[in-house]
């Protein structure tokens, strides 16, 4: 006893530096100072503070007041009113924590319970690991019950499943093999889930995650919300990437965005605003006008953009253009009117090697063209078309490409040639017909002229049949001979035109 008052080493080899009514009552126990410790097992020490009793093999109090260790190599660091009741367990200051399994540690706070073996608590208030190799970083309320499980921080987090992890924020809680990052109200119950933050999202299938947002649901087994709010995956492998409102629930459908968007169908993708693919494989975008638009069939691509449509490709920086009235746009030129009619680019600044072509020589290639009726193979044989195929087209005029395509220009251009070598052969017939109406004129008045001599002839003869009936014989052989005179010149006539 080096000094002090009230004190006791009734240890063999024990020692009270100081103080005032200490003890140290084993063999090589020492109590440094204080007062009212007691050092009362093997090697045991207390090395200040106040009414802090280490009574088993090997244990240590650092200082505080009413502490205790009730197990083997139990240490306490400081503090007040901590308890250390099972072997190898270790507090390092705060008051009111206790250990209760072996290899239990916390690091210091307030009224923090560690009742799982090698489990530790950080620090913090009103922690509780009962989980084997379980950790609590810190924060307060926080509760691991399971093996391997872990809270980082923040407030009133649980760890209720093996391995599961929760980075901090409040009120967050993991299942098995899962992991909250952070925020607050956040549940991963599913195998291997994740939040990563956020408030009231879940992600509860087997590898589900949730990177944050709010009110964000990852359900089914590899589902994903990136983050939003009020988005859901439903479907197995489906994907939302953030927005709101949005929801996939086909096996591998996908939202990436925007607002009240659906992929209800297997693999299908739904993107803008009230887009809904409804259907499997179908692709609908919904551009920003406050209206559903909606996948009709399976495996469609569906785009609703009421200020139009380019495609094409450049190897430069573009903003493209879109002329007015139109709806389909390309790089190339041609374009789909908003009424509906395709229109190809035919400036002539963009062409060259120009060659006059035969319309005579178009129209009998047209002539020899084999057209007929036919189906394509794709389509339902009741579904009839015609026109001429590629090859025979091809072979005619040789124009476009190859011999299996026909383009909509080429055939316009045989059309618009061939009706060139019509109204070629029609101005020739035409100039022919003139000529024969000319020629017909001639001979319609050549027979009016003939026709008004033969009614005078016929009113002659019937004149001189009237006067022979009346004559005497005498007279009648004056008609006769009149009758022969009148006979000559009447065959000359007849000769002549003849």
């Amino acid at each position: 006893v080096g000094g002090g008052e009230h004190n006791t080493a009734s240890g063999d080899l024990a020692t009270v530096g100081g103080g005032d009514g200490n003890v140290a009552s084993d063999l090589y126990a020492i109590v440094g100072g204080g007062a009212s410790n007691e050092a009362g097992g093997y090697g045991a020490t207390v090395a200040g503070g106040i009414t802090n009793t280490a009574t088993m093999t090997g244990t240590a109090i650092g200082g505080g007041s009413d502490n205790a260790i009730m197990a083997t190599y139990g240490i306490i660091g400081g503090g007040s009113g901590n308890f250390i009741m099972a072997t190898y367990g270790t507090i390092g200051g705060g008051s009111a924590n206790l250990i209760t399994a072996t290899y239990g540690t916390i690091g210091g706070g307030h009224n923090i319970t560690v009742t799982g073996q090698y489990a530790v608590v950080g620090g913090g208030e009103d922690n509780a690991v009962s989980g084997d190799y379980a950790t609590v970083g810190g924060g307060g309320g926080n509760t691991v019950s399971s093996y391997y499980a872990t809270v980082g921080g923040g407030k009133d987090n649980t760890a209720g499943a093996p391995a599961a992890t929760v980075g901090g924020g409040t009120d967050n809680a993991a299942g098995p093999l899962a992991a909250v990052g952070g925020g607050e109200h956040n549940t991963a119950n599913g195998d291997w889930a994740t939040v990563s933050g956020g408030s009231w999202n879940t992600a509860n299938g087997l590898y589900a995650a949730v990177g944050g947002g709010e009110n964000n649901a990852a359900s089914s087994d590899y589902a994903t919300v990136g983050g939003g709010e009020n988005n859901t995956a439903s479907g197995e492998r489906a994907t939302v990437g953030g927005g709101e409102n949005n929801t996939a629930s086909g096996w591998g459908a996908t939202v990436p965005g925007g607002g009240s968007n659906t992929a209800a169908g297997d693999y299908s993708f739904a993107a803008g605003i009230s887009a809904k693919a409804n259907h499997a494989g179908a692709f609908v975008w919904g551009d920003s006008t406050d209206a559903s638009i909606n996948s009709p069939a399976d495996n469609t691509f569906i785009v609703r953009a009421n200020g139009g449509i380019w495609f094409g490709k450049t190897t430069t920086d573009i903003t493209p253009t879109i002329g007015t009235n139109v709806f389909i746009s390309t790089s190339t030129g041609a374009y789909l009117s908003t009424g509906g009619v395709w229109t190809d680019k035919s400036d002539r600044n963009s062409k060259e090697n120009f060659e006059p072509v035969d319309p005579a020589e178009v129209l009998e290639g047209v002539v020899q063209l084999p057209i007929t009726t036919w189906n394509y193979k794709a389509e339902d044989d009741s579904i009839r078309h015609l026109g001429p195929v590629a090859q025979d087209f091809y072979a005619a005029f040789g124009l476009g490409a190859d011999d299996r395509h026909i383009a909509p220009l080429d055939a316009s251009g045989v059309a618009l040639a061939a009706v060139q070598g019509l109204y070629q052969q029609n101005r020739e017939l035409r100039g022919e017909n003139e000529a024969l109406r000319a020629q017909l004129a001639d001979q319609q008045a050549q027979i009016d002229a003939l026709s008004a001599r033969l009614a005078a002839l016929e009113e002659g003869r019937e004149a001189s049949s009237a006067r022979q009936a009346a004559l005497p014989a005498g007279g009648l052989l004056l008609v006769a001979v009149s009758a022969v005179m009148l006979a000559r010149p009447r065959h000359r006539f007849w000769s002549d035109e003849s």
